[in-house]
């Protein structure tokens, strides 16, 4: 069986003024009845519910839209707002963990390649595989820098510095986290 991918959604919503949501709540549910062609079962439909609190942005993780072998295609999340202020529901773009294969240097900074274009700066990743490159690990969040054309560098934080290896390695690359602010249509 083939595991799913899933990718965060932080919810940094904001009011007309642009000041943070701290009440209510955003129920997530799938714009279809999914079904997993590795397990064949029906996926949950229950919501997923976020509660905005005054402190910090809240989140949720959702199953990702690209998925192989989740039906039928062209799903997508919608979102219901409840005592937010925001307005009735909204449709949401995929939430696509986008996995590709890599390369990357022993070098200083440490150099990914990927077929295609490269990841934006600021993308939330992360890198799984047993041939990873000195220095990084499978499950931690990296956030890229240094993008361009098909090769990007990875950094422990948002726009830090890149980080160095001391071998080279490859494995698969996927996006962890995006906002929700980046999503709604």
């Amino acid at each position: 069986m083939t595991a799913l991918n899933f990718v965060g959604v932080i919810c940094d919503l904001t009011d007309g003024s642009g000041n943070p949501i701290t009440a209510g709540w955003a129920y997530f549910y799938p714009t279809e009845h999914l079904i997993s062609s590795s397990a064949p079962a029906l996926v949950t439909q229950s919501p997923l519910p976020v509660d905005f609190a005054p402190s910090g942005s809240p989140s949720v993780s959702l199953m990702a839209n690209d998925n192989a072998g989740i039906t039928p295609a062209g799903w997508a999340w919608q979102v219901i707002y409840q005592g937010t202020g925001m307005p009735a529901p909204q449709q949401l773009a995929a939430v696509n963990a986008d996995p590709r294969a890599f390369t990357a240097t022993s070098a200083s900074p440490c150099v990914f390649t990927v077929p295609g274009t490269a990841y934006a700066n600021g993308t939330a990743v992360q890198l799984i595989g047993s041939s990873l490159p000195a220095g990084f690990s499978t499950g931690t969040t990296y956030y890229v820098v240094n993008s361009s054309g098909s090769t990007f560098s990875l950094a422990a934080s948002a726009g830090g510095a890149a980080i160095a290896s001391t071998s080279a390695g490859s494995g698969t690359v996927q996006v962890a986290a995006v906002y929700l602010s980046s999503l709604v249509t």
